[in-house]
């Protein structure tokens, strides 16, 4: 009924990403259910600077913050969820999570967090890193 309560599983793309030296930015997206009791919930991102590393992390809301080559779109307080990532040669990365790790332990249905890939790109300009668009996930059991 796209009505954010236990039963909804929602993710939604916000924030546009800066664009990199791969070209427009680094888009996210949802592979898997975002549910917690699953635990499938994945990431794959696009558009990103070959063979870099990059963080994942999420925070409790939104946010419009210029952060080095980019604009951060999640909010303080900030969760890291380890370990980093690299894209391949073709600028493409992926991530399956672990919802019973640290970083993502607290998350219950429910409840919506934001998420963002933070990603080194040396030549993109003074910071040498950039940030993705956003992903609005509102969790289900």
């Amino acid at each position: 009924n796209d009505v954010p309560d236990s039963c909804e599983c929602l993710a939604t793309s916000y924030c546009p990403p800066s664009p990199n030296t791969a070209g427009t930015g680094v888009l996210i997206s949802i592979t898997g259910i975002p549910s917690v009791s699953l635990n499938s919930l994945g990431f794959h991102a696009t558009g990103g600077p070959p063979n870099q590393p990059g963080l994942f992390f999420h925070g409790p809301g939104a946010a419009n913050q210029p952060f080095g080559e980019g604009v951060r779109c999640v909010s303080t307080p900030i969760l890291r969820v380890p370990p980093p990532v690299f894209f391949d040669s073709s600028g493409n990365t992926s991530k399956q999570l672990d919802m019973n790790a640290n970083a993502l332990s607290g998350i219950q249905p429910a409840d919506t967090r934001y998420f963002q890939l933070w990603y080194r790109d040396p030549q993109g300009g003074p910071w040498g890193f950039n940030l993705s668009d956003g992903l609005e996930i509102t969790f289900c059991p």
